[in-house]
């Protein structure tokens, strides 16, 4: 029995990260990034404490977001924890390499995901 994962061709997958940036399907990127199972977003921001619900594109359709919050893991502040679920959106933190796995896993279950991953 075949157990392999059914993915599109053109689907987000995060091979790498490092203190220096993220390798998504063969691009490199060098700051914060937005991940979604079908496009990659730019974060202006520069670390996990500077969070702004506002300078985040592409979470319209988005049911969990997997936060990844640096080496450490850091917990979201009430208020934006708040304005996440006022848009039905839940949130899960946790360390940036432990980000980039889960949401490698649950992207290949065809769930409604994100992953906000920082640098630091």
């Amino acid at each position: 029995m075949d157990v392999t994962p059914r993915i599109s061709a053109d689907a987000k997958i995060i091979q790498s990260y490092s203190d220096k940036g993220f390798r998504v399907s063969g691009q490199v990127y060098t700051q914060a990034i937005l991940v979604k199972p079908d496009e990659v977003y730019l974060v202006e921001l520069e670390d996990f404490n500077a969070l702004d619900l506002s300078a985040l594109k592409g979470m319209e359709d988005v049911e969990v977001l997997i936060i990844g919050t640096g080496e450490e893991q850091k917990f979201l502040p009430k208020d934006i924890k708040e304005q996440f679920r006022s848009k039905n959106i839940s949130t899960e933190t946790m360390t940036t390499g432990a980000a980039c796995r889960t949401y490698n896993v649950l992207m290949t279950e065809g769930r409604s995901i994100g992953v906000l991953l920082f640098l630091r």
